[in-house]
């Protein structure tokens, strides 16, 4: 059987590191969203483990340097279901993955966890619809863990407030419907490097993200627009200083705040105008060729997915 799945891209509404642990990770805050940007996979079993890898203008090059080997996100979930179904008795032997990526790569969007997540799901339907077997949500979710911190956000997606590592998931409400441009310079971001040149500094800004979340449950999109922050803006701006004029033409262009997404590098604007989008968007493609305009989407919604 074939199973067909999307895969959707994620921004941080707002971000906060609330300290660093002995083992060396984070604990974070954060409100995350999904929206429609996605990347699509289509699976079907298989004796093995195999990746390919496909896209369209500029992504065609980019997906011609990622790793189909253990060194890809896709491999390691599928790997890991793999061996969690040998425990317990279900006789999954592999799957082929055809992925065909869309979503922007080094830019804080998620694509990767978003990914795996969607193999994660496609490897369960597809093990449910041959051998009657599974894995429940907080299994699914514990597997995703041990793959990247967003993975198991990406599993349902949605509006969430995240802590601990990002796997303490707290459902709030649906964000209220909005338009969003999302923009990625050339240069890309590295998660570790940004969260060393962070751990460097002494003094840190540290946004509001509970009210962020009360502004997000009570659907008051200017409130949320003003408590939106991310602390990593600023330290990832000393790398890739085009993030701040990226926000800067944004906002001059209506966006009701604009703000860099995870560790970046791509920088998201919320409006409430679709002239003012446009506008914008007009403003940014002529000098950046990787702009999107996007919606919020409320759930993942992996088992509407096309199953053959």
């Amino acid at each position: 059987m074939t199973v067909t799945l999307n895969a959707p891209a994620k921004i941080n509404l707002s971000v906060d590191i609330i300290s660093k642990r002995p083992d060396g990770y984070h604990e974070v805050r954060m409100v995350m969203q999904t929206i429609d940007l996605h990347d699509i996979l289509v699976m079907s079993e298989s004796d093995d483990i195999t990746l390919t890898m496909e896209g369209e203008g500029r992504m065609a090059d980019v997906v011609s340097s990622l790793p189909s080997d253990a060194g890809n996100l896709c491999i390691k979930a599928a790997e890991c279901y793999k061996t969690e179904a040998a425990k317990s008795g279900i006789p999954f032997n592999g799957m082929s993955i055809k992925l065909n990526k869309n979503i922007p790569m080094g830019a804080g969007l998620g694509g990767g966890s978003s990914d795996a997540a969607a193999v994660l799901r496609g490897a369960d339907i597809i093990s449910r619809r041959l051998y009657g077997k599974g894995f429940d949500d907080d299994k699914l979710a514990r597997m995703a863990l041990g793959i990247g911190a967003d993975v198991p956000y990406c599993l349902t997606g949605g509006t969430k407030l995240a802590e601990g590592l990002g796997e303490k998931l707290t459902k709030i409400p649906d964000m209220p419907d909005c338009h969003i441009l999302i923009a990625k310079p050339d240069e890309s971001a590295s998660t570790a490097e940004i969260y060393g040149l962070y751990d460097a500094c002494e003094d840190s800004f540290h946004p509001d993200i509970l009210a962020q979340a009360d502004a997000v449950k009570r659907g008051d999109l200017a409130d949320i627009c003003k408590y939106t922050a991310n602390t990593l803006t600023e330290v990832t701006v000393s790398k890739i200083p085009v993030i701040g004029e990226l926000k800067q033409v944004m906002v001059e262009n209506g966006a009701l705040c604009s703000e860099m997404t995870g560790s970046g590098s791509a920088v998201f604007g919320i409006f409430d105008d679709q002239q003012a989008l446009e506008r914008a968007y007009n403003a940014l493609k002529a000098g950046f060729p990787d702009v999107f305009t996007a919606k919020t989407r409320p759930v993942c919604e992996f088992d509407k997915g096309r199953y053959l």
